[in-house]
């Protein structure tokens, strides 16, 4: 399928782009927990960093679910070799060692800014979020149905 990626209903949310006429009824909605995810093992010590810097924001914003985790884990591992691949490039000795270092972290910037992107972390994604009102939650707002649009 050709064209622009759909965006998932709760970025809309954020967006105040939402209308039911438009939103996919059968969008599964994934689970978000309260509780903090915890980062992969498998992730470097700058990677564990990014994840425990953006991990909060992004769950209690709900674009962070059970779903996204591997996209955020790939974000996170995306950074921290641009962050190693950068710092490499700056020690080399030779314009060869320089040019390899440097085509590696451009690369990994790009993978990096790319899952940004996706996980609305980009200033460019951000401006298209609008925040809406704040509203005093009734403790039983789940079992009322939605307001209608008018």
């Amino acid at each position: 399928m050709a064209g622009r990626p759909r965006k998932p209903k709760a970025l809309k949310l954020l967006e105040g782009t939402a209308r039911e006429d438009r939103n996919n009824s059968d969008e599964p909605q994934l689970p978000v927990r309260e509780s903090h995810y915890l980062a992969p093992d498998w992730l470097s010590e700058v990677a564990r960093e990014e994840w425990n810097r953006l991990e909060p924001t992004l769950r209690r914003s709900r674009l962070l679910t059970e779903g996204d985790l591997a996209a955020f884990a790939h974000y996170c591992s995306r950074y921290a070799a641009a962050r190693k691949a950068d710092q490499l490039a700056t020690k080399a000795r030779t314009n060869k060692a320089w040019a390899y270092w440097d085509g590696f972290a451009r690369k990994a910037w790009d993978a990096m800014s790319k899952a940004a992107q996706q996980l609305g972390l980009t200033p460019a994604a951000r401006g298209k979020v609008e925040r809406g009102p704040e509203e005093k939650k009734d403790p039983l707002h789940r079992f009322l149905p939605p307001p209608r649009a008018g």
